[in-house]
């Protein structure tokens, strides 16, 4: 399971840092952890390994409402085609890879099956090289 951990970890760092899309998931799963006056405020409360730091819990948190509202949009009723602008796209492909073991603990807890389809995928990568 740790093993899995570190993989899944590296794995979708390298998404986060390449894809803007999946920066912006991995910006919702961790605005997903933080507690409920953390999200309503946009700053770090609490100490307590989940979340934004205090550096990026403002703009993290904006970045990732934005997102949830365009992941949670049907596709046919969305107004844009990507969650975030391409300039926004940036800075989430550096802020969100910070937090790749907090994603990926994320979606071992919450997304088992998605973080199982990623796993074969690069452990499929390596075998291959």
């Amino acid at each position: 399971m740790a093993s899995d951990l570190k993989t899944l970890t590296r794995a979708l760092r390298e998404k986060m840092k390449s894809d803007a899309k999946w920066a912006a998931w991995g910006l919702v799963a961790v605005y997903q952890t933080q507690t409920f006056d953390e999200q309503v405020f946009h700053e770090t409360k609490h100490i307590n390994g989940v979340g934004f730091s205090s550096l990026d819990a403002a703009f993290g948190s904006s970045l990732a409402e934005q997102s949830s509202v365009w992941f949670n949009t049907p596709k046919a009723d969305r107004q844009f085609p990507e969650p975030l602008s391409p300039k926004q796209g940036v800075f989430a492909k550096k802020i969100a890879p910070k937090y790749a073991g907090q994603v990926a603990q994320f979606m071992l807890d919450y997304h088992p099956d998605v973080a199982t389809k990623i796993l074969a995928e690069v452990t499929g990568q390596q075998e291959a090289a």
